[in-house]
């Protein structure tokens, strides 16, 4: 029998899938942050196959002190840093042009202004750094280059514990920059224990930070990361301190406080949802560290359905934009597990870890 060119072509494609058993492999760049106290240099750089979760050894790309957060620019052709330092004098913001060979040239380094920054985020025309020692945000103007000036503006939120006639003894400790759609942003305050939704405007050539409302949290939360929904309806806020994810309708106010970490540990660290929106996930360490998993329904509230047990104080974690695989940041065992995720129950299975010292951030490129 004479097999026309379509049925050629079909034929070949099933004996592609046959013979390979997988789908072809996605190769992912992955940059990863680290605290450099130990054996770590900076910035480390890898590629992750998505088909079957193999990876190259982690490489060197740039020497920075600290860099324990990354974020891109929107086309990814420039990354930027922070310089955990315990001070002023030891606390920069760097930027980064990503050359071809994934390797980074310094555009600049500027002071925060505020001590420990934790967080970087690249929104509009500024680059944000959340200062937790600092008790501050700092917006930086970016260059046509990618570079960054100087610090325009650097907000404290003192002023907002006397607003709220808050404890005494508390004091602002921003953690981190999240979207809030449009032009604007949330900002956790783990000391304060509020959330800040915030919009940047220029005044007379000067930068600002509006502030349109504040979210306060019961005593001890201590708001740390955040996720929201695809529609931005439903916000996910993690409670470093007590434990506790809170989940809030952007129009109707609180609609659950559900535990993540129930072993009383007290150190939540990062939330994630899946692609998918089905699924969320949150890290929590200090006792029994590992991830929490969360079902979500319809109406974005959560039902806790499993929990995987990881390596020693994991930080940063993220999915694959494909969401089969969540890779998790150990902190004290030096080292970045690899699960594999269940599309359907939302489980994780451990594949798999690189060794690395003291890795806090994962960012796909």
């Amino acid at each position: 029998m004479k097999l026309t060119i379509k049925q050629l072509a079909f034929v070949l494609t099933l004996f592609l899938f046959s013979a390979c058993g997988k789908p072809a492999a996605e190769q992912l760049e992955l940059y990863i942050g680290t605290y450099t106290a130990e054996q770590s240099e900076g910035i480390y750089r890898l590629h992750f196959d998505t088909a079957d979760g193999t990876f190259t050894a982690p490489e060197l790309v740039v020497e920075v002190d600290n860099p324990s957060y990354l974020a891109f620019s929107p086309d990814a052709s420039r990354l930027y840093a922070v310089s955990e330092g315990e001070t002023d004098a030891t606390s920069a913001l760097n930027a980064y042009a990503v050359e071809a060979d994934g390797s980074l040239t310094l555009l600049s380094r500027h002071a925060t202004g505020g001590a420990a920054p934790c967080y970087v985020k690249v929104a509009g025309d500024y680059v944000y750094t959340a200062n937790y020692l600092g008790g501050s945000v700092s917006v930086f103007p970016i260059n046509p280059d990618g570079s960054t000036g100087e610090a325009e503006l650097v907000r404290k939120f003192h002023d907002m514990a006397e607003m709220h006639n808050v404890a005494e003894g508390k004091v602002p400790h921003l953690h981190g920059v999240f979207d809030a759609g449009g032009n604007k942003l949330y900002m956790t305050d783990l000391g304060l224990d509020m959330l800040h939704l915030v919009e940047p405007e220029r005044e007379n050539g000067e930068v600002d930070l509006r502030l349109i409302s504040t979210i306060i949290f019961k005593d001890g939360f201590g708001p740390r990361h955040m996720t929201r929904s695809d529609d931005g309806k439903r916000l996910y806020v993690l409670g470093e301190l007590s434990g506790e994810i809170e989940v809030y309708d952007t129009n109707g106010g609180r609609l659950q406080i559900i535990r993540s970490d129930s072993v009383g540990g007290g150190g939540c660290a990062d939330i994630h949802l899946s692609p998918d929106g089905r699924f969320l996930y949150a890290s929590n360490r200090l006792k029994e560290d590992g991830i929490s998993t969360f079902a979500v329904d319809a109406e974005g509230l959560l039902t806790k359905i499993d929990y995987t047990h990881t390596g020693i104080h994991p930080r940063n974690f993220t999915l694959t934009p494909d969401g089969r695989w969540l890779l998790c940041a150990n902190r004290d065992t030096d080292n970045i597990q690899i699960f594999e995720r269940n599309a359907e129950s939302g489980k994780l299975t451990l594949k798999g870890e690189i060794k690395l010292s003291m890795p806090v951030c994962l960012l796909w490129k």
